[in-house]
């Protein structure tokens, strides 16, 4: 399948598990095209086809759906002061397709890590990390997973290869679509983050 061929297809099979919703007016050919101009302009590259980087290249369409994912570099200053973890905890919110509203979010520091606070579900949380420099301690996702309870969809972590990962709100259906795309959708549990 050449690369055309291919991102339209891609778009399509997004596009049915509820990626790029913000676009209902353009076609899946107007979309892939949209995609491929703005994945120019901000790397400077073409969007890469299958062929050359598979499963990256799937990764980085979906990439493309800020509302539905959310692209983290590890090393991103978790440091007193920034909020990194409680921007995180809002940008979760905001990708999670409805599954997590958390408000009232406060970030606070000891020597040991950050707390993050916030309210969901007429619930008060509060949700510890471990300080690791100012590396972002990732179990903070697997920690906001158990929070959402009875919900059908979980944060799940896809890796790149580097020190970032994508983030994204899927139900047990979507992750196995993704697994037949063979993308590597990893539930965020206690047990992954370590």
């Amino acid at each position: 399948m050449g690369g055309e061929d291919w991102l339209g297809d891609a778009v399509s099979f997004y596009r049915g598990l509820g990626f790029f919703s913000a676009f209902p007016d353009l076609s899946d050919s107007e979309l892939a095209d949209r995609l491929v101009a703005e994945h120019s302009e901000e790397w400077d590259e073409p969007l890469p086809p299958p062929v050359s980087l598979p499963p990256l290249a799937d990764i980085l369409v979906m990439t493309k759906d800020q509302e539905r994912t959310l692209w983290l570099d590890l090393e991103c200053d978790a440091l007193p002061g920034n909020d990194v973890y409680a921007e995180t905890v809002a940008k979760l919110g905001a990708i999670s397709a409805g599954a997590f509203g958390p408000t009232n979010i406060e970030e606070s520091w000891t020597e040991d890590g950050a707390t993050v606070t916030f309210e969901f579900g007429g619930t008060r949380h509060e949700l510890n990390t471990h300080s690791r420099g100012d590396w972002f301690d990732a179990a903070l996702i697997a920690r906001v997973n158990t929070v959402l309870g009875d919900s059908p969809r979980r944060f799940h972590v896809l890796t790149l290869g580097d020190q970032t990962i994508v983030i994204v709100a899927l139900t047990d259906e979507e992750r196995s679509a993704l697994g037949r795309r063979g993308v590597d959708a990893r539930p965020m549990t206690m047990e992954v983050a370590g």
